[in-house]
């Protein structure tokens, strides 16, 4: 039996070009105790010819399935998965070559340390489409961290973790239907199960590259915020007393904080949407009164973009 499972879903991933990458950063991996589960879903490229071409070998297994979605790609890989531990990979994301050993061998000392130890995730690299590195975003997460993620959603995401496999039959993984039918927030909505019931801890090592797509940014921030909405609806039933006193605030942030994103995408309208929403759960930072003003006024915002630009790049020749 492997000590870990390895669950790869894909669908079309041979389209975005990202797949060969991935399963090589898989294959490479400097611990060896583990099986690989290639979940198809569903592809109309040549995604099966790719995975096919690793060959049949006692520890991959190729699974394929009607288009479903990702949680229940996701779902199908858990119910085969033999593992005591299990990790997740994204098509067009990549691991580092220690990633599965350096993570395991944390894991085993937190179960040390502590009881009821759920799940371990790491930091991760940021690249953009090309592979170049944009930044590190680092997940501070250290044991309870329950009322935490309401506010944050402060685990690095689905390519970064690592969660004992009976705490995913505990739960009955990630959730396919109704509050998460958009399919943007169910990975959330189970840190959230998980952190409710276990712990959750960081390796503070960049141990995942995770690939960042510009595309129609602006309707993938507005499937975001809505998904991530409604999860928090859902939790908040069962929250603590001191999450549910502090609901203005945690709207306020929650819808602020879309409402930056959408002005950074220059996306003004759905900005001044989400502003005027936030401001009936708290006053206005300044700041967000000054954005409010320049958002009707685009050239202003341009110029000031560049500017800013500008002496950025003055800074770093420096």
């Amino acid at each position: 039996m492997p000590r870990v499972s390895v669950i790869l879903t894909t669908y079309n991933g041979a389209s975005r070009g990202y797949l060969k990458e991935a399963l090589d950063s898989i294959l490479n991996q400097t611990y060896r105790d583990y099986e690989l589960l290639i979940i198809d879903d569903g592809s109309t490229d040549q995604t099966l010819e790719i995975c096919a071409s690793y060959g049949k070998k006692n520890n991959i297994f190729l699974i394929q399935q009607k288009n479903q979605g990702p949680s229940a790609a996701r779902n199908h890989g858990i119910k085969k998965a033999r593992g005591e531990y299990i990790c997740f990979l994204d098509d067009d994301d990549v691991w580092e070559t220690t990633k599965l050993e350096e993570q395991i061998l944390f894991f085993r000392n937190m179960e040390d340390k502590f009881n009821n130890v759920g799940m371990i995730d790491t930091n991760l690299k940021k690249i953009n489409a090309q592979g170049n590195f944009l930044k590190i975003f680092k997940a501070e997460n250290n044991g309870d961290i329950f009322e935490k993620l309401f506010f944050q959603n402060t685990v690095a995401g689905p390519s970064s973790v690592m969660i004992k496999k009976t705490v995913l039959d505990d739960l009955g993984g990630f959730e396919e239907n109704s509050y998460c039918s958009i399919k943007s927030a169910e990975d959330y909505d189970l840190w959230l199960k998980i952190a409710a019931k276990y712990k959750i801890f960081s390796l503070n090592r960049p141990l995942v590259r995770y690939r960042v797509h510009f595309n129609n940014l602006s309707a993938n921030i507005q499937n975001q915020s809505e998904a991530h909405l409604n999860v928090l609806r859902h939790h908040l039933q069962n929250a603590p007393v001191s999450v549910k006193q502090k609901t203005n605030q945690l709207f306020y942030s929650v819808y602020s904080g879309y409402a930056k994103s959408f002005f950074s995408s220059h996306a003004y309208k759905k900005f001044r949407q989400y502003i005027i929403i936030a401001s009936a759960y708290k006053k206005l930072s300044f700041i967000l009164k000054i954005k409010y003003f320049l958002s009707f006024f685009p050239p202003i915002i341009n110029f000031l973009f560049l500017l800013k630009k500008k002496f950025n790049n003055k800074d770093s020749l420096c």
